[in-house]
């Protein structure tokens, strides 16, 4: 009785921590790129509709973000096709829904940061169908309060509701190896297919749950499993056929990840990763790789009891491993890519390893699972909350160098700007500028020389090439550097982002 009571209090206090860290922060923190895209998808616009608006205001932008385009939301899967296909329209029609394109970052991210309690109420099922209910509590506590969790539990994008569908749909599979039945499958056949709504990327959990199919049931289960996820490919056959439409400009959005890592440092990343199920100090202080070796060594341990004491837990969470991680960081070494680095696209590593922690800590002695719960359920919630509490994001901070440029404006007294490259690239400055300030993008910008006097945002070399003939030079005022820690720790991705923002003013030459 002693025991079970521990074991509620551990889970309350996790809950209530995670609830916290999971809201601190949402409605300050930086409004980064790919969250605009999200707005941008959710208004049902593409960035070629921002610059066919023709703004002329800082204000009029960032219109393009908060008034919904008309259509409804067919517009959003219309956007997405034509702009975006690698990313599904599942999760962006239900933040159309929650909000129809419109409030506060706090509002704006509260879909996601409902849909990140989802997936820990998600991982709690998966590991109760593997390991029973002591099992599921201790992993509950420790997904509330997992800074990975936290951290894609808050972004406006689908790598909350994919974490949630990725553990919904591997609980249904364990369901439907051991008893088998038509509801069953059918059950795991529509999770399956909402997880690939979400994320083509969870045609790489097919495999593993495959794998478990067999291990649990032998050929039989096997085929029904193949069968049940045949039909989640023929749901998702619609979108296949767009992607498939769409290849070249998915190739080329993904050009960013064609470059070689060198082996050390794509290994690097993925350990980061996986110790971020707990702790994500490491981009902070040098103190937070020694905790972070600490986790590792723990997950470790974890495996290796695993194997010995839980054989089908095992090979449910190491095939899952196997094929959505250790898979995609052998084809980036054959091939020179670095896709795997992204921390984003392993989530179903970070829930592995939740749930063989939960796993593990279910079968220890109550007087040894209690502290070591304690000590993970601290460190994630406090973790959590340093990273909560930082204006940018350790995974995603390549634009945030615009936070500097926005506030120089505003302190020039928001002067004209002028910026010739895609009117969509500024929109995060949009939100957080004067918005009488006025602007000229895009097309626009590129038809007339600006004047002397004028300000500039990271001229194009055709621009300064143009300002130079006609005796002018665009003269730095301020770089967007961004001096946090997380840019500090990972100068390698914001090398691959492009460079720091520079806003210019256009003098004469003497």
């Amino acid at each position: 009785m002693r025991r079970d009571a521990l074991l509620i209090a551990l889970v309350l206090v996790a809950v209530v921590l995670g609830a916290w860290v999971r809201t601190n922060g949402a409605d300050r923190r930086w409004v980064w790129q790919d969250e605009v895209t999200t707005m941008l998808h959710v208004a049902g616009r593409t960035g070629r509709d921002v610059g066919a608006a023709h703004p002329g205001t800082m204000g009029e932008l960032a219109a393009q973000l908060r008034e919904p385009a008309a259509g409804g939301p067919s517009r959003v899967v219309a956007a997405l096709a034509a702009e975006d296909a690698q990313h599904p329209p599942l999760y962006y029609l239900g933040q159309r829904l929650w909000n129809d394109a419109g409030g506060t970052a706090f509002g704006r991210r509260s879909f996601s940061i409902v849909l990140g309690g989802l997936a820990v109420l998600a991982v709690g099922w998966f590991a109760f169908v593997l390991s029973g209910a002591r099992a599921a509590a201790f992993s509950v506590a420790l997904a509330a309060v997992s800074p990975f969790l936290v951290l894609y539990g808050q972004q406006m994008r689908e790598y909350g509701l994919w974490c949630a569908l990725v553990a919904a749909s591997s609980a249904a599979l364990v369901l439907a190896a051991r008893r088998g039945g038509l509801r069953a499958w059918a059950l795991y056949a529509a999770l399956s297919a909402a997880a690939l709504w979400t994320s083509p990327l969870s045609l790489l959990l097919a495999p593993a749950q495959a794998i478990y199919a067999a291990y649990a049931g032998g050929r039989a289960r096997l085929v029904q499993c193949a069968a049940a996820y045949a039909a989640a490919l023929a749901a998702f056959a619609p979108w296949i056929a767009v992607m498939y439409g769409q290849r070249a400009a998915i190739a080329a959005s993904n050009a960013w990840s064609s470059t070689p890592y060198p082996a050390a440092s794509l290994a690097a990343k993925m350990l980061f990763t996986a110790a971020s199920s707990f702790t994500d100090l490491a981009y902070a202080h040098r103190l937070g790789i020694v905790a972070g070796a600490v986790v590792l060594a723990a997950i470790a341990a974890a495996a290796v009891s695993l194997a010995r004491d839980q054989r089908a837990t095992a090979v449910a969470l190491g095939a899952i491993a196997a094929t959505t991680a250790l898979l995609p960081f052998v084809l980036d070494i054959v091939a020179g890519s670095h896709r795997s680095s992204s921390s984003r696209y392993l989530g179903p590593l970070v829930i592995a390893i939740v749930v063989a922690a939960g796993s593990v800590l279910a079968r220890m002695r109550p007087r040894f699972a209690a502290p070591a719960a304690a000590l993970l359920i601290l460190t994630g919630a406090a973790s959590s909350a340093i990273a909560t509490s930082s204006p940018v994001w350790w995974d995603n901070h390549g634009d945030s160098g615009l936070i500097g440029i926005g506030s120089a404006l505003v302190r020039e007294g928001s002067p004209a700007l002028v910026y010739d490259g895609s009117c969509a690239d500024i929109l995060g400055l949009a939100r957080i500028a004067s918005p009488a300030e006025p602007v000229r993008c895009g097309a626009d910008a590129r038809a007339a020389r600006p004047p002397a006097g004028s300000y500039v945002l990271s001229p194009s070399p055709a621009l300064s090439l143009a300002l130079a003939s006609a005796g002018l030079a665009a003269v730095p005022v301020l770089v967007g550097r961004d001096e946090s820690a997380a840019a500090r720790s990972f100068q390698r991705d914001r090398g691959a982002s492009g460079a720091e923002p520079v806003l210019t003013r256009i003098e004469r030459r003497r």
